[in-house]
């Protein structure tokens, strides 16, 4: 008995690392229809990368400090699959403290003078924090891998379309 309790406390902590929940919603848990009951939402349009609809949420409806916009992707199944937030750009200490306190860093570019970013990973999610040097604002972006996968996988097809469309050109 002595062995096997700690072997339980184990297993249920790596259990409870599921994907990661931001203003109540979870990522690659939360259907659209619970989305919709718990936030007046906003659609905006289809997902060129999940398939499934984005919603725009007004950050009236949630009580975070500084959150200046919100916005949803689910899959063509309805599954939360993307939540962006953005703050003002002091907030990017605050929320890269809190995130390490949650979740997994995995790299970290914080310079007294440039872009600062910061990538979290948490069950079958990432999490990245950027605050561009000439912008005014923190993006806090969340997201499953296979729709980081899917994003990843799209850019790289279009870029080599331009790219084999500019190389006809010569």
């Amino acid at each position: 008995m002595r062995f096997t309790l700690p072997f339980m406390f184990a297993f249920m902590a790596t259990a409870a690392q599921a994907d990661p929940t931001v203003f109540g919603l979870t990522l690659g848990k939360t259907t659209q229809q619970q989305f919709l009951a718990q936030y007046p939402a906003k659609e905006v349009g289809e997902s060129l990368y999940s398939g499934g609809p984005i919603y725009n949420v007004d950050p009236a409806n949630i009580d975070f400090d500084g959150l200046q916009k919100l916005s949803v992707i689910f899959d063509d199944k309805g599954t939360l699959v993307y939540v962006s937030a953005q703050f003002p750009k002091g907030k990017f200490d605050y929320l890269n403290q809190a995130l390490s306190k949650k979740y997994k860093q995995v790299s970290k570019q914080i310079p007294l003078v440039g872009n600062k970013n910061a990538t979290y990973k948490d069950g079958n999610s990432k999490i990245f924090l950027e605050a561009p040097h000439m912008s005014f604002e923190t993006d806090m972006t969340y997201l499953t891998n296979a729709f980081d996968k899917a994003y990843t996988d799209a850019r790289r097809a279009s870029d080599k379309q331009k790219k084999s469309k500019e190389e006809s050109q010569l």
